[in-house]
């Protein structure tokens, strides 16, 4: 499986940054308000970068032949998260991107103030998950020519 490319991730949110930028000012053009955006998208984009991490270091420990709960099948699936995830936060990233600057658009009213700087700080959190998400993705790479007989899940299932 070859890596995911770095120059897609910022085709994919260049392209929402656009698309939800074009939308958003003719939106706001025509006497509408921007969307709103709540601060919990910001714990949750950091929490989903916090969940890859906790499983990239266990594929890692894995493929150390330390103890751990993740196997072969596992991995792959660590891996294809991380690559989803991968493609996500870097769409979910450009929109934030794109409500911040329109929110700018009407930075006089307090609530589009306080707006644009969630859909900033959401944006920060966005970049991190994307980040987490590469870096775990690469981690997950495993050498095709070990002995699946020396990893054994050591923790039973429920």
């Amino acid at each position: 499986m070859k890596p995911v490319s770095l120059p897609r991730l910022i085709g994919y949110a260049i392209i929402a940054l656009l698309l939800v930028g074009v939308i958003g000012m003719g939106v706001v053009i025509t006497g509408g308000t921007p969307l709103e955006v709540t601060p919990m998208i910001m714990v949750l984009e950091l929490f989903l970068a916090l969940m890859l991490i906790w499983s990239g270091i266990h594929v890692k420990r894995y493929c150390a032949h330390r103890k751990t709960w993740v196997n072969a099948l596992n991995a792959l699936r660590i891996a294809v998260a991380a690559r989803a995830s991968a493609y996500v936060s870097s769409i979910v990233t450009g929109t934030l991107i794109a409500l911040m600057l329109i929110s700018m658009a009407r930075i006089g009213a307090p609530a589009m103030v306080a707006n644009a700087v969630i859909s900033g700080l959401s944006a920060v959190a966005g970049i991190i998950w994307c980040i987490c998400a590469v870096i775990v993705e690469r981690w997950c790479v495993i050498d095709a020519d070990e002995d699946p007989e020396h990893h054994s899940p050591n923790v039973n299932p429920a």
